[in-house]
């Protein structure tokens, strides 16, 4: 079975990598050579770049750089949350590269949006369902699809009506320039 990309998600991503500097990243469930075959059609990685750890799966990932480590103990012992991993120099290393996470699970997303966090980055997710609630509520913006489940879509900060992705992009650009407009007014 072959399901044809939606019209304008290569245009949109392109669109993301070059023109709104953003690192576009695909986290997916499926199999290892499914999700590259993905990730090469939408242009998310591209079959001239020869990155060794562009695609990796989630077993690895989380081998690789641990789990999030959910608190730390204050001066007074009490518990404060933090969004750093066990082994945040793996990270560091890794997410250079990182484009496609196959065979992911719920919390090999959380593990990146934690890290990314960790490292100070911007973080945009957008998910479909239940398993998406927790990285849709720890990113800094959470996108759910129209289409996604109720439980989604109240964890989210948006929720776009139409699912593809080029409403991220627009909501993305539509936000820039909101708060553009406003920092220059003030």
């Amino acid at each position: 079975m072959k399901d044809e990309l939606r019209a304008g998600v290569r245009k949109s991503i392109s669109y993301a990598r070059e023109e709104a500097q953003l690192n576009i990243r695909l986290i997916s469930g499926d199999h290892f050579e499914t999700a590259k075959a993905v990730a090469l059609k939408c242009g998310i990685i591209r079959e001239k770049e020869n990155i060794p750890n562009a695609v990796m799966d989630g077993p690895t990932f989380r081998q690789l750089v641990g789990v999030p480590i959910i608190a730390k103990k204050d001066s007074e012992g009490r518990d404060v949350p933090t969004d750093e991993l066990e082994n945040m120099a793996e990270f560091k290393n890794v997410i250079r590269e990182l484009k496609v996470l196959a065979r992911a699970t719920p919390l090999d997303k959380e593990i990146l949006v934690r890290g990314l966090k960790a490292l100070e980055r911007s973080v945009g997710v957008t998910g479909e369902g239940v398993e998406d609630v927790k990285c849709l509520m720890t990113a800094d913006v959470g996108l759910a699809m129209g289409s996604g489940c109720s439980a989604a879509k109240n964890s989210s900060d948006l929720i776009l009506t139409n699912n593809d992705f080029e409403a991220n992009i627009m909501a993305i650009m539509w936000g820039r320039n909101i708060y553009h407009n406003v920092a220059r007014f003030l």
